[in-house]
């Protein structure tokens, strides 16, 4: 019996000894996610947006559960603060460190008025801070009040609201700090026509 096992498992590690070893042949390929994986469209409405992935490619329920409350707190809150607006664009959404900021572009147009909100839930960024900076010059075009602790706002209700006067649309650098505290932050940009 040891004689028949031998040959054979000679056989089987010398035919997949060469393309083992072989340089010819790429590594296989990791399976990627499909995001639209069985998703369907259900009377005209979208799919739910997959769970935010992270580093590694799986899922951060935590992450995506924050954002989504983010989310409803600016939601709630752009009733007072910006009474008449919509929400402009994607929200912008960061993890930081005491200290650290997160900038994205908006860019504003004209005839059209503005407000920002920001928002870190509690026990995470206590002070957060945003200013935002006509580019490529960097001069502040607002600011929020430092009072406003986790809840941030730029031209905060209908006199405050910030409304550009040329007749072009310019490029703005909206920055958020984490002065205090560290954790999730999201950052919203309302607006209306003049």
């Amino acid at each position: 019996m040891h004689k028949v096992f031998l040959p054979i498992a000679l056989l089987t590690v010398a035919s997949g000894l060469p393309i083992a070893c072989s340089s010819n042949n790429p590594p296989p390929a990791a399976p990627t996610p499909n995001a639209n994986a069985g998703a369907t469209w259900d009377s005209g409405a979208p799919p739910v947006a997959p769970p935010v992935a992270n580093d590694t490619g799986t899922p951060n329920l935590l992450e995506a559960t924050m954002d989504a409350a983010i989310d409803l707190a600016i939601r709630n809150q752009s009733a007072q603060a910006a009474p008449s607006m919509t929400p402009e664009g994607q929200a912008g959404r960061a993890t930081l460190q005491q200290g650290q900021s997160f900038s994205m572009v908006v860019t504003l147009q004209p005839n059209q008025c503005y407000t920002v909100i920001g928002y870190s839930p509690p026990g995470q960024v206590t002070q957060l801070d945003m200013k935002l900076m006509a580019q490529p010059l960097n001069i502040q075009a607002g600011a929020s009040s430092t009072k406003e602790k986790n809840l941030p706002v730029i031209g905060k209700g209908k006199t405050a609201a910030l409304c550009p006067i040329l007749p072009v649309p310019i490029a703005y650098r909206l920055d958020a700090v984490a002065t205090q505290g560290a954790g999730r932050i999201g950052v919203q940009v309302f607006s209306r026509p003049k």
